[in-house]
């Protein structure tokens, strides 16, 4: 392999050899060391092979002493495809700027891919890339990834891990989001506890503060359940912080409804595909209209254009394939309708509350010729307990306030 990559890089000319001493000359070559590659014979008729260019004209004199006839098929290699561009000045120009396109397109960003698929995050994050300069075009040396992870990170509490992997001419946004720390109430903000909901006491603990309620008491959607004033003999009151658990069974009703009759699209099988090419970020449509059917889905393929799997270059195509559908009418079962309401509705019920906590549930179904009404009627375990402020016009008593001024008459006297 490396004895044909040599021929090729110093060239080689492929000679024709004719005459009645042709055994003889190819011997004389040998012992004079000029040596003759690929050496094939085509009968009594004549020899071929290859030759370095520099022991040419050695041969030819040999040749015309041996009463040979030496001549050249053909040349090959780089010198002589040189020599073949040399004449070529607008080849080589163009040549010359390719590779500078191909240099500049190969040193840039072009794809950011964002591993998230939540569209909002996704709007987050593709916000705090371009706060920090990264878009698509930019040079990959001012692409930073440890100044940009410490700025991101700085800026957005939410992520516990953000980074840039660079390839080639793409780059991956990685994000992992933290759990958030439960809130740490300040013992010096003066607080309630209210119901947010009607219920029954299931579980209920004071921490903090005081309540005369106990579990099985029943309770409405804004009552105290803890008061943060707690009575004290020595001033009258304390305020606190009150805390606690209230843990109550709730009523929840949910209602879905669902038609019938609902209209299915069906496809006609006629398709229509149109073309647009994307340059450098910019779209250019290859159609002026848009496709004739009056009912039709529409998909959107992108085929980019690759150096290899990690150079992606600024350059693809888009292929609108439009599908004409009609719309038919479809009667669905009953039996089908009520089903999917039902687990519609308990999945609704579950995101809500978590399905640990529902204690019990019961349907109802309404039914008509147009539709089909569900109901879920469900008691679950709900946490109903709401921090409210108490607000002073001015600061209220704490226990480092308790002086000597503030006590009671008796208790001066002694």
């Amino acid at each position: 392999m490396l004895k044909y990559l040599f021929h090729f890089l110093t060239g080689y000319v492929i000679i024709k050899i004719e005459g009645t001493n042709v055994e003889d000359f190819l011997n004389l070559c040998t012992r004079e060391k000029i040596y003759i590659h690929r050496l094939s014979h085509h009968g009594k008729a004549y020899a071929s092979g290859e030759l370095h260019p520099s022991y040419y004209h050695k041969a030819k004199l040999f040749a015309r002493d041996m009463d040979v006839k030496i001549s050249v098929l053909r040349r090959g290699g780089l010198p002589f495809a040189l020599l073949k561009l040399k004449k070529r000045k607008a080849f080589i120009a163009g040549f010359l700027v390719m590779m500078f396109l191909m240099f500049w397109l190969c040193g840039r960003i072009w794809v950011i891919d964002i591993e998230e698929t939540n569209p909002n995050r996704r709007n987050v994050i593709a916000a705090a890339l371009e706060e920090n300069g990264v878009k698509s075009g930019m040079p990959r040396h001012r692409l930073k990834p440890f100044e940009i992870q410490q700025s991101v990170m700085a800026s957005h509490k939410e992520f516990s891990w953000f980074w840039i992997e660079v390839k080639g001419t793409h780059a991956v946004v990685q994000v992992r989001y933290g759990k958030k720390p439960p809130e740490v109430a300040d013992p010096q903000d003066i607080s309630n506890i209210i119901s947010t909901k009607n219920g029954i006491l299931h579980r209920f603990i004071v921490r903090s503060g005081s309540s005369s309620l106990k579990e099985g008491d029943y309770v409405t959607e804004g009552q105290l359940l803890i008061s943060g004033v707690v009575p004290n003999e020595l001033v009258g009151a304390m305020y606190v912080h009150a805390e606690g658990d209230a843990i109550a069974k709730t009523d929840r009703v949910l209602t879905e409804s669902m038609p019938l009759t609902v209209s299915e699209r069906v496809k006609t099988g006629n398709v229509t595909k149109k073309y647009s090419v994307n340059i450098l970020g910019k779209d250019f449509n290859l159609f002026f209209k848009a496709p004739k059917y009056k009912h039709y889905d529409g998909i959107i393929k992108e085929k980019r254009l690759h150096l290899t799997r990690d150079y992606i270059l600024p350059f693809s195509v888009k292929i609108y394939e439009y599908s004409e559908v009609k719309p038919t009418p479809k009667k669905l079962k009953e039996q089908d309708a009520e089903r999917d309401l039902k687990n519609s509705l308990l999945n609704s019920l579950y995101d809500s509350v978590g399905k640990k906590n529902v204690v019990s549930s019961q349907f109802t179904v309404e039914k008509s010729p147009e539709k089909i009404i569900v109901t879920l009627k469900a008691e679950c375990l709900e946490n109903i307990a709401k921090q409210v402020p108490i607000s002073f016009e001015e600061k209220p008593f704490t226990p480092s306030d308790i002086s000597k001024d503030i006590l009671l008459p008796e208790e001066k006297g002694n």
